[in-house]
């Protein structure tokens, strides 16, 4: 009988200090918090069985094949069929859950569709359960909880569970977008204005859904996860303006933008179609295991016809940091993800002149990379990613990889006039935004993902691969003026 009290490092969990950080304590033992706990799937679960990897071999071919086929070709899977061919096994659920009683764990959640068991303790439970130390940290940016070295799990779990999300809760990821000073004061005073007065359109329904405790809890900050929010919903809601927006709120950490990503995904009632995210962080600063399953996470929306557009980055090749290398951002930098850049627009007597890359070298932004395929392309280093996942005509951790498969408009200078805060201002925002076809968007229904400020809309323009839709879309009901402002 198990007694899960022999314990082995889980492969990929290591997590380092935030540089700069110092350790002001032990974190109170009988603080409570929720982890989740991620499974194998079934392939794997059969792979084990037999010895061999034929099982997940077959299920990432047919992932590939799906990836190469064209839109009106490809056959996505049912969420029933989801379930039985990539979803966790119920033996395994009560395995955790075993473990989980054996440890003084309560069981919040299972759910076979995204292979997961949420689970609810003290840190001193957790501790012990999973062989960790957890300390409050102090660094410039703010503190959080966090851990290093790996995770360690029961060795009656080992192969069983891929990832343990939650005990470290540090900021994860970064909204991309920048905001200018207010541009011109208007009449609009919130969203609903916004779109009245504004944009002469009916407002989109608007649904708050939280994830992981998180809420609609505005800052103030339009610079902050508030511009984030406000921009997503103002930008999706001019596409489509009959559409509904879902949006998922969420804690800034590992656990919560996975959970997020994993609710929309999976969302049975909204049931989304297309999610866009603007949140992102550099591949060197996620932990292994998160970076693999946020991997299959988005793997398992394209076998669903799902297509995730991410933000690929405001901050070059260097993503931000100072080490003198090149980084890309993730989960842009996923193969299943559509990595989303900017260009900066011109016009002239009030027509489209011109459009080429947003670059910023003069401020310290770091440096785009030259053209390809007619347009020039956010580069980085994939430094850290499972070589599994790596797209073809990219090297780990030697060349540069194109972060990029999709352009628009993004320039603040050039950027859309929007509402960010309740009070009678309009700023200039730039951020990465979405092309498609017009005719589909305009009978699209759309869901939002914030949390961390994820947004996310939903639609069916967007291909699973990345592939670039043949037309751009113009904003609707938005006209270009002479001075390159959008009103």
């Amino acid at each position: 009988m198990a007694n899960y009290r022999e314990h082995v490092p889980l492969k990929g969990s290591e997590r380092v200090v935030v540089p700069g950080a110092k350790a002001i304590g032990a974190t109170s033992p009988d603080q409570l918090l929720q982890v989740t706990v991620l499974l194998r799937s079934r392939a794997q679960a059969e792979d084990a069985k037999t010895g061999n990897t034929r099982a997940t071999t077959g299920e990432r071919a047919a992932v590939e094949t799906l990836q190469k086929q064209r839109s009106e070709e490809r056959q996505h899977l049912t969420r029933e069929k989801f379930l039985e061919q990539r979803g966790a096994l119920e033996e395994d659920i009560r395995k955790v859950e075993d473990f989980a009683q054996e440890y003084g764990l309560s069981i919040v959640e299972t759910n076979l569709a995204k292979g997961s068991v949420k689970l609810a303790g003290s840190v001193a439970s957790f501790d012990r359960a999973f062989d960790v130390e957890l300390l409050n940290y102090e660094h410039p940016g703010g503190s959080y909880r966090g851990r290093t070295g790996p995770v360690h799990i029961p060795t009656e779990l080992d192969g069983i569970v891929t990832a343990v999300l939650g005990l470290d809760n540090r900021p994860q990821a970064r909204p991309h977008f920048r905001t200018h000073k207010p541009a011109i004061t208007a009449r609009s005073r919130d969203v609903r204005r916004y779109f009245r007065s504004t944009l002469n359109l009916t407002p989109p329904k608007v649904v708050a859904i939280s994830v992981d405790g998180a809420h609609n809890s505005p800052t103030g900050d339009p610079g902050g996860p508030d511009g984030e929010v406000m921009l997503d919903i103002e930008v999706a809601g001019a596409v489509a303006p009959k559409s509904t927006l879902a949006v998922y709120f969420a804690p800034n950490t590992d656990q919560g933008f996975y959970d997020a990503i994993a609710a929309a995904i999976h969302d049975t009632r909204y049931n989304p179609s297309v999610i866009s995210i603007s949140w992102g962080g550099p591949e060197s600063t996620w932990s292994q295991q998160s970076l693999n399953e946020y991997n299959t996470v988005l793997e398992d929306a394209a076998t669903l016809g799902v297509t995730v557009c991410v933000a690929s980055g405001d901050n070059g090749s260097t993503d931000g940091l100072t080490d003198g290398l090149q980084h890309v951002d993730f989960p842009a930098s996923s193969p299943y993800a559509l990595a989303c850049g900017g260009t900066k627009l011109t016009t002239a007597s009030g027509r489209y002149a011109s459009e080429d890359v947003w670059n910023e070298t003069a401020i310290q932004e770091g440096r785009r990379c030259g053209p390809r395929h007619g347009l020039r392309r956010l580069c980085g280093r994939a430094g850290v990613r499972d070589r599994r996942h790596e797209r073809r005509g990219s090297a780990l951790g030697r060349a540069y990889s194109t972060n990029q498969r999709l352009s628009r408009q993004e320039d603040w200078r050039s950027g859309f006039t929007l509402v960010l805060t309740n009070r009678d201002e309009l700023w200039h925002v730039s951020r990465h935004y979405l092309r498609g076809e017009r005719r589909i968007l305009r009978r699209a229904r759309l869901g939002c993902m914030h949390g961390l400020g994820l947004a996310g809309r939903v639609g069916n323009s967007f291909s699973a691969n990345g592939e670039a839709p043949s037309r751009t879309l113009r904003i609707l009901h938005v006209k270009v003026t002479d001075t390159g402002k959008n009103t």
